[in-house]
């Protein structure tokens, strides 16, 4: 890179710093957890792209892409319409519980099961943010590493203090701004590298590659993909950090608008990644997959270009990493502090970030963790769907539902890891016809959802 590439980065971090310092000096949890919900359209549609599309979408696929074809991003292209098609329906049900029961999922669960429900799945959602956090921390000290030349570990260590620390500073408000000026870093380093590939001959040298590459079933066979085709678009109901973003509406009509507008948006970005995805196999050779995105763009784009190509994938990580971090602060601090203060909303999440760092050290596989985290998700979805639309079922059933499922996905993750989550959501669904009787939950859904 070149002094000009360095200095689009700096002034991209400027930016960032700047509304991020301006938060500093906010007092009410309520505003760092869903900024006063006061927020608009345009800027939670922004957001929820910025924030969606996590590293494991953009280099993650890339990797898969570049690795064995075109299989895993058509799963992603799926899976993020039906996703967010999903969500929309959903957070119709969801926006008819009471106000106070509507600052995370742990709450819509309490609400709906009790607290008898309240241990699981805080430990099981905590769980899935880390891991999701971990992957774009994963993917701030490759490109870190990549830039700098230094050692991984080393970085690791950097991104910590930087990324991090960045993150405990903010909350919702400043989540939402820097996801809107990084929704758009996003969109120009997409399109822009997809017309570089596409002007370099990337399509003619994309038509040489073997035919597996086209094959839709090379990542996982049929099942992965026809899994994803099922139930893969159920994952994002049960990413805390959106739903935060959606609890922070202005409106519950701007919450549920906000999940359609940014439909057209990440099929689009999605689109873009597996042309990327497929550019990559054809100009670069030998090369470590989680690399290629990163090399890439050293390789078609002129210096200054560089820079704000290395910006859009920093604005996805960060991005992500805020509403990560945030939600999983919010869920920790309203359900074990005896003092909800903002200085210990502010503690818990650097402690987040310690922990997710510490994963990331352990676990340097982007894909690996993210289908986990995301098999983990679509485990837990049967019992959030039977809850919210069915009178019947008890907090008993969902405790076997959630627990079991999660062993069950465990268990499986040694013998069939690419599809464990098909096992595992069939057991989520299967537990709730197991009859359970109970005494009655007083908590139990209103006859008004």
């Amino acid at each position: 890179m070149q002094i000009l590439d360095y200095i689009v980065i700096f002034v991209f971090f400027l930016i960032l710093s700047y509304i991020a310092l301006k938060s500093i000096k906010d007092k009410s949890t309520l505003k760092y957890w869903l900024n006063n919900r006061s927020s608009g359209l345009w800027l939670l549609t922004f957001s929820h792209v910025a924030s969606i599309t996590i590293a494991a979408a953009v280099v993650g696929v890339v990797a898969a892409v570049y690795e064995s074809g075109i299989s895993f991003a058509i799963s992603s292209v799926i899976a993020v319409i039906v996703g967010m098609i999903v969500l929309a329906l959903v957070a119709k049900k969801i926006s008819q519980i009471p106000e106070e029961h509507r600052f995370t999922l742990v709450d819509v669960f309490k609400w709906r099961f009790g607290k008898s429900v309240k241990y699981p799945i805080f430990f099981l959602l905590i769980t899935v943010l880390f891991l999701l956090t971990a992957v774009n921390i994963v993917a701030v000290t490759q490109l870190g590493s990549i830039l700098t030349g230094l050692d991984y570990n080393v970085f690791l260590l950097i991104s910590f203090v930087v990324v991090i620390l960045y993150t405990t500073i903010g909350g919702m408000k400043t989540d939402l701004l820097t996801d809107s000026v990084q929704f758009w870093f996003m969109g120009a380093m997409l399109i822009m590298l997809f017309s570089a590939g596409f002007l370099n001959n990337g399509f003619n040298l994309i038509l040489e590659l073997p035919k597996t590459h086209f094959d839709p079933f090379a990542f996982g066979g049929i099942g992965f993909l026809v899994g994803t085709i099922l139930i893969g678009g159920f994952v994002y109901l049960l990413n805390s950090a959106t739903w935060q973003r959606v609890f922070s509406a202005k409106s519950k009509k701007i919450g549920i608008k906000s999940l359609y507008l940014s439909i057209p948006f990440m099929a689009a970005f999605s689109i873009l990644i597996m042309g990327i995805g497929l550019f990559a196999a054809a100009m670069l050779k030998n090369v470590n997959p989680d690399q290629a995105l990163y090399l890439l763009i050293i390789k078609l784009l002129p210096p200054g270009l560089i820079g704000l190509g290395y910006a859009g994938i920093l604005s996805i990580i960060l991005s992500s990493v805020d509403s990560l971090l945030v939600g999983g602060s919010t869920i920790i601090s309203r359900e074990f502090s005896k003092s909800i203060t903002l200085k210990n909303a502010r503690l818990t999440t650097l402690v987040l970030g310690v922990i997710a760092t510490l994963t990331a050290f352990l676990f340097p596989n982007i894909i690996n963790l993210v289908l986990f985290a995301s098999f983990l998700m679509i485990a837990l979805v049967p019992c959030l769907l039977f809850g919210l639309y069915s009178k019947r079922v008890n907090y008993k059933q969902a405790l076997v539902s959630m627990i079991g499922a999660t062993i069950v996905l465990i268990i499986s993750s040694f013998f069939i890891y690419k599809i464990a989550f098909i096992p595992a959501a069939l057991f989520g669904i299967i537990a709730f016809y197991i009859p359970m009787k109970t005494a009655k939950n007083k908590t139990e859904i209103k006859e008004s959802v």
